[in-house]
This record gives structure tokens, sequence and C-alpha cells, in this order.
């Protein structure tokens, strides 16, 4: 990294531009490097290495560009229904296979009850054919959001309603599914991985976690692929570990400052020249080193997004399910239970 380093925040935004190929830093994305101290952080004049910070500054700007690009292609994609995963799960042909079998199994046998044959017959000579299944998915839709519903409809809607209840205390399936099933006949696909990646923001931290529900007899070959994948969809680029010596500063700052007398930075600098081989060329640096070690360990950007419109409620969770249907969707809810 050669030439003038920026020293203002005007410059340091037009050094990221030149950066990342682009006019001008839009103001969404810098107004969070401002907020999560990046842009401060990176014109530190007492680091004792500012072309590391630079570097440094530089990913996190690429993450958080990545993340708010991905958000606006959820907003313009948002009418089209949820978006294809970028890492959908991808069963071998064999596990596929077992599967659909499965599938048709379990449905050719619901299709035997007698509750079952009658509502079908009544709904087919009520509308004149069998709904397909983008038909029947509308129609569950219309249900299951609450839409105006006429006073003619309600012994439909309660024969619909009693029959996938009843199919969802018996098989593996959501309700939505099971619905569906009711009035189109087409099987619902048994999953045999289903994924859930959860974000979650407090006041002084963010956690993520992914969440893997596996048939016993998925390979183990698949189960790997499969969060590898999902490890890559929270990270985006920033999947690097934190270096040992790292480590080793935010234990040992972290254990100077917790401790009753907290000490100054001054002699918690002292402290640490006298026994590591890692120098800083002040307390500042070993500050700076220390609270953007932190930063990475308790506020980690993950490079996921949300539709438009979807809020962040402190200690509330954001879920995206990732399913293995065929085609793979993600159906993004708050408080979702994965049915859809």
């Amino acid at each position: 990294m050669t030439g003038k380093l920026p020293e203002t925040e005007d410059e340091l935004r037009q050094w990221l531009a030149r950066h990342l190929n682009v006019r001008d830093v839009p103001d969404d994305e810098w107004d969070e490097l401002c907020a999560d101290n990046y842009v401060s952080d990176a014109l530190d004049v007492d680091y004792d290495d500012p072309e590391h910070l630079l570097q440094e500054f530089l990913e996190r700007a690429a993450v958080i560009r990545q993340r708010r690009t991905q958000w606006r292609r959820a907003r313009r994609s948002e009418s089209q229904g949820p978006a294809p995963s970028r890492c959908a799960i991808s069963l071998t042909e064999g596990e596929q296979e077992r599967a659909r079998l499965a599938s048709n199994a379990l449905a050719r046998e619901a299709d035997g009850m007698p509750w079952l044959v009658k509502f079908r017959s009544w709904v087919r000579n009520e509308v004149g054919h069998d709904p397909s299944r983008e038909e029947a998915q509308q129609i569950v839709h219309q249900i299951t959001h609450g839409s105006d519903l006429s006073p003619a409809d309600e012994p439909f809607v309660r024969g619909l309603v009693g029959l996938a209840t009843w199919l969802v205390e018996r098989y593996p399936w959501g309700f939505d599914e099971a619905a569906v099933f009711v009035l189109s006949g087409v099987p619902p696909w048994v999953e045999p991985v289903r994924a859930l990646l959860e974000v979650t923001e407090f006041n002084t931290c963010t956690t993520g976690r992914i969440t893997l529900e596996v048939e016993p007899w998925v390979s183990a070959v698949t189960v790997e692929r499969t969060f590898r994948a999902l490890q890559d969809e929270m990270l985006g680029k920033d999947n690097r570990p934190i270096e040992a010596p790292t480590l080793s500063v935010l234990a040992y700052v972290g254990s100077r400052l917790s401790a009753d007398a907290a000490p100054s930075w001054s002699e918690i600098y002292r402290g640490w020249m006298e026994g590591n081989r890692r120098q800083y060329l002040n307390e500042y640096s070993l500050k700076r080193a220390y609270e953007s070690a932190r930063r990475r360990l308790v506020r980690p950007i993950y490079a996921m997004f949300w539709p438009d419109g979807f809020p962040v409620q402190l200690g509330v969770p954001r879920r995206i399910h990732i399913r293995n249907r065929l085609p793979s969707l993600i159906s993004v809810g708050q408080n979702d239970t994965g049915a859809d």
C-alpha cells in the first residue's frame, strides 16, 4: 500500500472509494463504518502500523459492502418471493432419491384416508377441477395470513384446517405443506437436511449460530459440505481465525481490566512489554489492538441479507431457514417455525 496515507475522514472516504472501485462510498455503508468505530480506528495516528490498520479497514468495508449489496438485491426481488439460497443444501443423487421415495410413500399412505378422499371430491365438485400446487399455495396463504373470507367459505376452511392439523400430528410435515397436499395431492418433500442460520444483536454483542437437523442416514460428507457452505454464507470473506498472539492480547488485557482495581493503560502496557515477545509502540497501540480484537470477538459482522423492512430488535433472533427443496429456497422469518 503506497502513497500518502489518509489523515481526515474525507480523505479516508475518498481512499476507500478508490480501493472499492466506486465513485463514492454509499452513505449507509459509511454510516455503519462510523457507528462501529472503524473510521476512527483507521485514522489512529498513534498506531505503529498504519498500513495494517488501513488494510483491516478495507477488509471490513468490503464485508459491509457485500452485505448491503445483498440487502438491496433482496429488496428488488422481494415481490418475487423468497430468493434462491446461495448455499443450497447439496444432497448426493442417492440421498435425493431416497428422500423422494420416502416422501412419495408417506403421501400414498395419507392419500387413502377416507376423510381426505371425501374432502377432495367435494372441493373438485365446488371448483370444477383439482387445484394445482400453485393454486393450493395461494389458498393456504390467504387462510394463514388472515385474508378476509366470506361466511360461505367457513365450511371449506374448517375442513381444510382440520385435515391438515390431523396430518401434521401423524406425518413429518408442516401445516402449510399438509394443507397444500390436502388440496393438490402433491407429496410434501420430507427434508433429510434442514439448516437454520441465526443472528442476534444485543447492546453489547452480536451472536451467530448455525443449526443443522440431519437424518441419521445422511452421509458425513454431505453434512460437512453443508456446514462449510453455511459458514461461508454467514462469514463471507471474513472467515479468518483470530491469531494466537491476538488471543494473548485479549486474555492478558481482559484479565487486567476485570480486576477489582483496574490499572491504567500505561501500567497494562508496561506489564505486557515485560512479559511478551510481541511488542507495541506505545499504550495506544496496545489499546487499539485489544479493542479491534475484542470487536471481532464479540461484535462480528455476518454477511447475510434481510428483506426490506425486516427490523432489528435487540435480543430477538433474526432467522433464515435453508431448505433442501428442489430447487432449494430460503424462507425468512423473525420467529419463523420453518413451515411454508
